[in-house]
């Protein structure tokens, strides 16, 4: 396997305008990882105002703080702190953020605090910009837009670090979701691909079970009932055993809207109770227009945690600024901090070297959830290893270049890669494999090792030959839009067709679905540990990579995981031949253990919560232990004395 993108042949014919430009931004921003040469700086783009992040100086050790509490091999796992007391410990001196907003306001711009209490993002007058905050560097992100660095004025050194333009150009972040694809015959067959036929036993409405692709001979491409999905993870087992969400609240990233209706007809059909929707429009004047992605993730949390108290939906802009503010506000506030927050969002990673601050933005929050036992769960990606993606005339494909997916690769986060599964009659897991469905359409897991992000403490030692990077997926699940989960949507254009012209239950698909899903069963595993008197899971991935070496060992650990052994993320075939596609990128495929294709496996979400209580008691015993030594200690050296 390969975590280099790969190199494209020359002497190709000539691409579209739009992809030409795509490979020679993914090209030269991957490029520009390694290297200080000098960036020519553009004249400052003519608009009224520039969106701006400031990095405020801050005290380090946020970093070790989350490994102490996250470790299950350490005495102080589970110790959290909360939200504010984070940004007290770890964020920046009060008279540094009254000095940054002060200069603000002298120089007519308006500034908002992060929750970390990190970093201030500003909209400043253009001409201020160019005058105060002269340009020293830039970078072109992923969808086009020009990331300037800025020199620090002198009123704010040795109060603010870094400062930063960031991109307000929609696009920057896409959803990782994906419909049953149109044209699909009976004559195509599913051989090659992931696409494997739903036999197993669904349950709810008839309109809602009978959801398939109109092809006459395709019936069992019925997309799966929640039953079904819910039996095969082990949500079922933790609903009979009491455990359905209850005094827990869930926060969607989200960059479109979804349609209360809609929601109430999918839970009428399957007999679950409507949720406690609470739409929060983030940096936008009102909600957002219905979409597929928001109606999916709502559904599958409905059925997943049916008994949520709030399920919080904060909608915002898919640009670099609209994701950095949606990401921060979904730490909540005072009183109202999630307990896990669900993004089924992405970027090509490779489009977002140079943006320093605004990744190191991102990882302050998702460092700050970790820190304060908020379980933060990302997609993966759905373009397989190329998470580069480009919209062609012909469809949706990716360049041939090898990326994985921001902001899954942030170490602070759980990124979920996508399978397929082949369920019993009783919805138990047959069969499981890698997502990838060439030749039938494009889509796949995504995967891979991170050139922005170095390799976390977790994942030392776990995959030789994989370069220094972060790896992903972490864990996999259901996400193969063959046969695809069943939803109830009619927001256009998206959910409507000559098929359903008013929309209605139809299926969908992508790690935009097994991310709200495995959130859920997270949501379930901390009301089991509610009830065993142990701290929420939080931080999940040191907890996994635990499991994952002990069951690669022969022990325990196994029950957690399910290994996913079949199957690659290879999607290189089905990238654009006149680009230097058409062939296979060299990554990534499963294996026994680890994988950059499916991660450790699926997991098994009764197991995870006994385990996750187990080693919090451990840990627990552990500290009283240390205690214990330390005060024997004491009084043999007063006894001394």
């Amino acid at each position: 396997m390969s975590s280099h993108p790969a190199a494209a042949p020359t002497g190709r014919a000539r691409l579209s305008s739009l992809a030409t430009a795509l490979v020679a931004l993914a090209l030269a921003g991957l490029a520009l990882a390694g290297t200080a040469s000098a960036v020519k700086v553009p004249k400052e783009q003519n608009v009224g105002e520039l969106a701006v992040l400031l990095q405020l100086n801050h005290p380090k050790g946020l970093g070790n703080f989350v490994r102490s509490v996250s470790d299950p091999q350490s005495p102080e796992y589970g110790d959290y702190l909360t939200v504010e007391q984070i940004a007290h410990r770890f964020g920046a001196k009060s008279s540094a953020k009254k000095a940054t907003m002060q200069w603000l306001r002298e120089h007519g711009a308006r500034g908002t605090l992060s929750t970390t209490g990190t970093f201030i993002t500003a909209r400043v007058p253009a001409a201020v910009a160019a005058s105060a905050l002269p340009a020293i560097g830039a970078s072109a992100s992923s969808n086009g837009a020009i990331s300037n660095a800025r020199r620090v004025p002198v009123g704010l050194r040795g109060v603010v670090t870094s400062i930063e333009t960031v991109g307000t150009r929609p696009g920057a972040f896409h959803t990782a979701a994906q419909k049953q694809p149109k044209g699909l015959g009976k004559e195509t067959g599913i051989g090659g691909s992931s696409v494997l036929l739903n036999t197993g036993t669904p349950e709810g409405c008839e309109a809602g079970r009978q959801v398939h692709f109109p092809v006459e001979g395709l019936d069992k491409l019925n997309g799966f009932t929640p039953n079904q999905y819910l039996d095969a993870y082990g949500h079922t087992a933790l609903h009979e055993q009491g455990y359905e969400g209850q005094g827990k609240s869930i926060a969607l990233v989200e960059i479109d809207g979804v349609r209360r209706s809609d929601v109430n007809a999918f839970a009428k059909c399957f007999g679950l109770p409507k949720p406690n929707l609470q739409i929060r429009p983030v940096g936008i004047p009102k909600p957002l227009a219905p979409g597929e992605e928001t109606t999916l993730d709502v559904e599958v949390l409905t059925a997943a945690a049916p008994k949520l108290e709030h399920l919080y939906v904060y909608e915002g802009s898919s640009s670099e600024e609209g994701i950095l503010l949606s990401v921060g506000a979904a730490l909540g506030f005072k009183g109202h901090h999630p307990d896990a927050i669900s993004i089924s969002l992405g970027g090509c990673e490779g489009g977002m070297v140079g943006q320093l601050a605004f990744r190191d933005a991102m990882q302050e929050v998702f460092a700050v959830a970790a820190g304060s036992g908020i379980s933060v769960v990302v997609a993966a990606g759905d373009t397989g290893s190329s998470e580069c993606r480009v919209n062609l005339e012909t469809g949706m494909t990716a360049l041939p270049l090898v990326s994985a997916s921001d902001p899954a690769t942030s170490p602070y986060v759980t990124a979920v890669g996508g399978t397929n599964l082949q369920l019993t009659k009783s919805n138990r897991i047959k069969e499981e494999i890698v997502w990838n469905d060439l030749p039938l359409t494009f889509g796949g897991g995504g995967g891979g090792v991170s050139i922005l992000s170095k390799r976390p403490w977790y994942q030392q030692g776990i995959l030789s030959g994989a370069g220094n990077g972060r790896m992903v997926p972490d864990v996999a699940g259901l996400a193969d839009a063959l046969p695809g989960y069943t939803i109830y949507c009619t927001a256009e254009p998206e959910c409507v067709n000559e098929f359903l012209p008013q929309g209605g239950f139809q299926t969908i698909g992508g790690t935009s679905a097994a991310t709200p899903l495995t959130a859920g069963g997270v949501i379930l595993a901390d009301n089991y540990a509610d009830a065993h008197n142990t701290p929420a899971l939080g931080f999940l991935n040191p907890l996994i990579y635990e499991a994952g070496r002990e069951a690669k060992a022969g022990k325990s650990g196994g029950s957690v995981l399910r290994d996913v052994i079949h199957g690659n993320n290879d999607l290189g075939v089905g990238t654009p031949a006149d680009a230097g596609g058409g062939v296979p990128l060299g990554c990534c495929s499963a294996g026994i253990g680890y994988d950059l294709a499916s991660g450790w496996g699926s997991l098994n979400m009764p197991n995870l919560a006994k385990r996750a209580t187990a080693r919090f008691e451990a840990a627990n015993l552990r500290a009283q232990n240390e205690a214990r030594h330390a005060a024997e200690a004491r009084q043999k050296a007063n006894a001394k004395g």
